[in-house]
């Protein structure tokens, strides 16, 4: 909810916040699979014969492949009469988002987070990833995402995040899953 909302639910003290943090027993999350995607059930079941050996990771990245693209939540936890909510206190954070790593991380004096071999120069409110092994310069950069991969090198402004899905989405179809 908007800012504002979301204040007014948590001051109320009426209403808990979904942290998407689910436990079950294998057998019955296999069996709500099976009764509401069976689709999907179908294409990891094949997969049986590849489970804990080498072509194992193939084997998931063809049956993904395959899937419709619908949450667990939607598809499965929606629907099944056997799901419970437990309340409970303690510190959590969604890491779903470069966003939320940021805001999570030690910053330089500049508020960048650096987790790269780099040097920044007049830069800040920046978050830079990248391997050890490879030297980043950064020059005047203020309020981006430079996440550089053995395959891929992301440069974005962080508060257009929302992008990413478009950007995952178009290299998975026009360049293929290695660079997903």
């Amino acid at each position: 909810p908007q800012h504002d909302l979301a204040q007014l639910f948590l001051n109320s003290g009426d209403f808990a916040w979904n942290t998407d943090i689910y436990i079950w027993h294998v057998q019955t999350i296999l069996a709500a699979y099976e009764q509401y995607l069976p689709e999907v059930f179908e294409i990891f079941e094949e997969g049986r014969p590849y489970y804990n050996t080498p072509e194992e990771e193939a084997f998931i990245r063809r049956a993904y492949s395959q899937c419709k693209s619908i949450s667990m939540i939607h598809g499965v936890l929606e629907k099944a009469d056997n799901v419970h909510v437990m309340l409970g206190n303690f510190d959590w954070a969604d890491l779903d988002s470069w966003n939320t790593l940021y805001e999570m991380k030690q910053k330089d004096a500049g508020q960048n987070v650096v987790e790269a071999n780099a040097f920044l120069y007049d830069s800040k409110n920046s978050y830079i990833k990248g391997s050890r092994h490879k030297l980043i310069i950064i020059h005047q950069l203020e309020g981006y995402l430079v996440a550089d991969t053995e395959d891929v090198l992301l440069i974005c402004p962080r508060h257009m995040e929302d992008k990413i899905k478009t950007f995952t989405s178009d290299a998975r179809a026009k360049k293929g899953e290695r660079f997903v």
